[in-house]
């Protein structure tokens, strides 16, 4: 960066909250112009993190009463460019492992989630165990928005809680985004 660009870069290694928190407060603090997230994230709009005065109030305090800061930190929006990283797995594998271990019970519920990291596998499988000669019948890919479906972070995720029996002899809706499931679920992650 410093050769082609002539700009001078500092490497954050530390997390906010979490892997995918953008920890745009020290960014700023640090006095940088733009912010490159490498890594999955949850997204979170940065007009609403940088603009939040009580937050950044609260930090430019305890950075300057530690005598860290020479500039008070700007209040402006910080740029972010964020680059995504996919982990590749052999899908086919997954796609055989839970045929294997779970193909008699191919109309039991079944809920596919991962990290982002693996999002196309899953969606892959998903897809293969949907169709074919003998599919998965009752196959769930959840979504927790903002996030992807399948996406599960360490702050945000479908909430899956055991199904309950209504009057109907269905399944009955949760609450607050809850999905009323049973059956098996296969997490993706590393």
């Amino acid at each position: 960066i410093a050769r082609f660009t002539g700009a001078s870069f500092v490497v954050l290694g530390d997390v906010t909250y979490g892997a995918c928190c953008v920890d745009d407060l020290t960014a700023r603090a640090i006095g940088s112009d733009y912010l490159v997230h490498y890594g999955h994230s949850c997204l979170v709009p940065v007009n609403v993190t940088n603009n939040n005065a009580a937050s950044v109030s609260a930090f430019t305090d305890a950075v300057e009463g530690a005598g860290a800061l020479d500039n008070p930190i700007q209040t402006a929006l910080l740029r972010t460019l964020y680059i995504f990283v996919e982990i590749a797995i052999d899908a086919d594998h997954l796609i055989g492992c839970i045929q294997a271990n779970f193909g008699a019970q191919r109309t039991a519920p079944l809920t596919l989630m991962g990290t982002i990291q693996f999002a196309d596998a899953v969606h892959k499988t998903a897809a293969a165990l949907s169709t074919g000669e003998s599919p998965f019948t009752d196959l769930l890919v959840p979504q927790a928005k903002p996030l992807s479906p399948a996406e599960t972070l360490g702050c945000t995720s479908p909430r899956l809680v055991t199904a309950s029996t209504g009057a109907d002899g269905g399944a009955e809706e949760g609450k607050g985004g809850e999905v009323a499931r049973g059956g098996v679920l296969v997490f993706v992650a590393d």
